[in-house]
């Protein structure tokens, strides 16, 4: 059986809160069961919680071959179910160069508090 994680708490910089954020706040369930950690959100401008990226249609082909939901929305399933996404930096750095990324300081984004 998993640990479920019933404190996470986010250091979000609240000037910064993007819409994005705010998406990515909107599907955070109450207990968080299963984490998915991404290095980013894309720099093109798609996004997982937006439906659009690519990220997103795997992950959902992935649980439509696995697992069976009623409701016709994935990401109220992904919440529902204790599933979450969230990204390391909280910038897009999918297009710096190997060497820039690797200079780069990823601010850790999440804190973990776990009773």
């Amino acid at each position: 059986m998993p640990t479920i994680i019933n404190n996470i708490s986010f250091k979000l910089n609240p000037l910064n809160e993007s819409e994005q954020e705010k998406a990515r706040l909107n599907f955070k369930p109450k207990n968080i069961r299963f984490l998915f950690i991404g290095e980013s959100m894309p720099a093109g401008g798609t996004f997982f919680y937006f439906e659009n990226s690519n990220l997103y249609n795997y992950t959902k082909e992935a649980f439509l071959q696995n697992f069976d939901w009623p409701e016709k929305d994935f990401l109220k399933f992904f919440k529902s179910n204790g599933f979450y996404l969230d990204d390391l930096c909280q910038e897009p750095i999918n297009h710096l160069t190997e060497s820039k990324k690797n200079k780069r300081e990823m601010p850790m984004r999440l804190v973990y508090l776990i009773d």
